[in-house]
C-alpha cells in the first residue's frame, strides 16, 4: 500500500492486517479507529469492508479473506488499482501475521496507539488551520476542547480497569499467577534472602564499592536465570569490552581461568561449621571426629571475624585429613557457618578449544537465550535500551524476562545538566522499563567514599542521590571488611538495605566465592 507520492505506509498496512486477522485486535480498536485516519486509498477501502463484516458477523475474515476477495473481483466490486495492491501487499503478509511470524500483538498495539494519536493530532491541525484561515477562533477553540475530551490513554503508561466488570476477574487471576513469578532462584541462604524479590516486574539494585565483584554477581544471576529457561538481556554499559565479557563468561562456564597465575594448585573456599572447626560437636552425623583449631583460644564467633587466610592454610597443613561438616538440621537455622579453604588442582589454563566446547554446549546445544549488548562508556541511555527491545519485538517477538545492566551509574541522561538530577531520572526511567516490559531488571551502583572505611554497607552509603532508593523494589549491599581479610578468604556478605515488600528473618548472608574461577557464588550461609 502506498500514498499517492509513493511513500510506504507500513503502519496503516499493519493496522489493516490486525483488523483482518485478529479478533482480539478488532474488538479493541474498531470503535477507536476512523476512516479519516487512513491516508492510503486501499487502507480506507479495506477499513470500511472489515468494519462492516465485523459488525454483521462479530468475526474477522482471517483465512477466508482471499475467498471474499475473489468473489468481489468476479463481481467487479473492487477498483482495479486497489485489487492489485491487495494481491501484492496483503495476501502473503496476512498469512504471516495470522501465524505470528510478521509482528507481535504487543508491538502492533503499540504502533497502533501511536498511529491513532498522531492522526488525531494531524486532523486537529488541519481543522485548526482551516478555522484560523477563516478567522473562526470560537470554532478552533471548540475543536481543541473536543480533542482533549476524547484523547486516548497510552497503554504503555496507563492501565485502566473497571473492577465492577465481571471480566476484571481474569486480571485478578493474572495478578496472582504472574505478578510474583520468580525468575531467578538462588539456592540456600542466599535464596532465602532475595528469591522473593527476583520476580517479574521488579527492579533490584546491588550496591558496593569498587572491586567487590558486582559484574561477577550480575553475570552469575544472568547465568542462573538461563538454567531456569529465562530470556536474559545483559547490557554492558562501558565498564568492560565485549571481548572481556566473553572471556569472563567462558571462565564462568569452565570454572577455570585462562590466566596461568589463577590455575594449577589453588585453594578454594568451602562451607564449614564453627563447632566442627573448634571440635565442640559430638553429633552422630558429624563428618569429622576432630577439630581444625585444637590449641587455639578462639570463641565460636571469632572464626567468622578473626581467622585469616594464613591461619586457615597453616591449620589445614597441620590437619590435612580434616573434613568440613554442616550435616545437622540446626546448621541451616543457626549462625554457625564459617569458611574453610580446600586445596584443588585446576591444571593448565583454560584454552580456546575448551572454551568453545563449553560455549557450544551451554548456549547453542541447550538453546539458552542470552543477548549481550556492549556500549562504549558514556553512550548508553535508557531510551536506547527501550528502542532496541522495541525492534526485537517487531522482528521476532522477543522480549527479555530479565534485563541486567552493568551498571546504572554508567548510563547517561541528556534531560538535565545537573548530574544528581540526571541520576535520579535514569533510575526513574529504569523502573519504568521494568514496568513497561513486565520484566525483572537488575543493576548495580557504586557506594560513596565513606564505604571504603566501613565493614558493612548501609543505606547512608549511597552515591550521588539517595532518590534511587525510591525507584527500586529492593536494594542489597555487598560488603567485605576494610582490612581485606574477607576478600582474601573468598567471603562476601550480602545484606538487605531496602525491600519494598515482604519481611525477612535474616538480614545478612555470607557468600563464599572464588572469583579467579569466575564464581561469585559457591555456597552461602547465615
Amino acid at each position: 500500500m502506498k500514498k499517492q507520492n509513493d511513500e510506504p505506509v507500513s503502519i496503516e498496512k499493519y493496522v489493516i492486517l490486525g483488523l483482518v486477522g485478529s479478533l482480539e485486535y478488532i474488538k479493541k480498536y474498531i470503535d477507536i479507529l476512523q476512516k479519516d485516519f487512513f491516508q492510503v486509498d486501499t487502507a480506507r477501502f479495506l477499513f470500511s469492508v472489515v468494519r462492516k463484516h465485523y459488525l454483521q458477523t462479530g468475526q474477522v475474515f482471517g483465512n477466508d479473506f482471499q475467498v471474499w476477495y475473489y468473489q468481489q473481483v468476479k463481481l467487479d466490486a473492487i477498483p482495479e488499482v486497489i485489487a492489485s495492491e491487495i494481491e501484492q501487499d496483503i495476501f502473503e503478509d496476512l498469512q504471516k501475521f495470522i501465524e505470528g511470524l510478521l509482528i507481535s500483538r504487543d508491538y502492533l498495539e503499540q504502533v497502533t496507539d501511536q498511529f491513532i494519536q498522531r492522526r488525531k493530532l494531524e486532523l486537529l491541525q488541519e481543522k485548526l488551520q482551516e478555522y484560523l484561515e477563516k478567522n473562526d477562533i470560537q470554532q478552533a477553540d471548540k475543536s481543541i476542547l473536543e480533542y482533549l475530551s476524547q484523547v486516548q490513554k497510552d497503554d504503555d503508561l496507563v492501565q485502566e480497569l473497571d473492577l465492577s466488570n465481571s471480566n476484571s476477574i481474569k486480571n485478578l487471576v493474572e495478578a496472582f499467577t504472574t505478578d510474583r513469578q520468580n525468575l531467578i532462584k538462588s539456592s540456600g541462604a542466599l535464596g532465602e534472602l532475595w528469591n522473593n524479590q527476583m520476580v517479574r516486574g521488579a527492579f533490584v539494585g546491588l550496591m558496593a564499592p569498587e572491586k567487590r565483584g558486582k559484574t561477577f554477581m550480575l553475570l552469575h544471576l544472568g547465568m542462573l536465570a538461563l538454567h531456569q529457561h529465562r530470556k536474559v538481556l545483559f547490557i554492558q554499559a562501558g565498564d568492560m569490552s565485549q571481548n572481556q565479557q566473553l572471556i569472563r563468561i567462558a571462565t564462568y562456564l569452565a570454572r577455570k581461568s585462562s590466566m596461568s597465575e589463577f590455575v594449577g594448585k589453588q585453594y578454594t573456599p568451602v562451607k564449614d561449621c564453627i563447632y566442627n572447626q573448634l571440635d565442640q560437636c559430638n553429633r552422630s552425623e558429624r563428618e569429622c571426629n576432630f577439630g581444625l583449631f585444637l590449641d587455639a583460644n578462639y570463641m565460636p564467633q571469632d572464626l567468622r571475624v578473626k581467622v585469616t587466610y594464613e591461619d586457615l592454610i597453616e591449620a589445614i597443613k597441620e590437619q590435612p585429613e580434616y573434613k568440613a561438616c554442616y550435616n545437622c538440621k540446626q546448621f541451616k537455622s543457626s549462625n554457625w557457618g564459617t569458611v574453610l579453604l580446600k586445596p584443588i588442582d585446576l591444571g593448565n589454563p583454560l584454552t580456546l578449544k575448551q572454551a568453545k566446547i563449553k560455549y557450544r554446549k551451554f548456549f547453542i546445544k541447550n538453546k539458552h537465550q542470552f543477548k549481550l549488548l556492549t556500549y562504549s562508556n558514556g553512550t548508553l541511555t535508557v531510551s536506547l535500551i527501550d528502542q532496541q527491545i522495541k525492534q526485537w519485538k517487531l522482528e521476532n517477538n522477543y522480549v527479555p524476562d530479565i534485563i541486567i545492566i552493568d551498571y546504572a551509574d554508567l548510563l547517561v541522561c541528556n534531560k538535565y545538566r545537573d548530574f544528581r538530577q540526571s541520576q535520579n531520572e535514569i533510575w526513574k526511567q529504569l523502573r519504568g522499563l521494568s514496568q513497561k516490559y513486565n520484566c525483572l531488571l537488575i543493576t548495580a551502583t557504586q557506594t560513596d567514599a565513606k564505604a571504603y572505611d566501613s565493614d558493612t554497607i548501609s543505606l547512608s552509603n549511597y552515591s550521588e542521590d539517595k532518590r534511587k532508593y525510591a525507584h527500586v523494589t529492593a536494594m542489597y549491599g555487598m560488603s567485605q571488611d576494610k582490612s581485606g581479610r574477607e576478600k582474601k578468604l573468598g567471603v562476601l556478605r550480602i545484606n538487605e538495605l531496602l525491600v519494598r515488600e515482604g519481611g525477612l528473618t535474616h538480614k545478612m548472608v555470607y557468600v563464599l566465592q572464588d572469583l579467579k574461577r569466575g564464581r561469585p557464588v559457591i555456597t552461602s550461609y547465615f
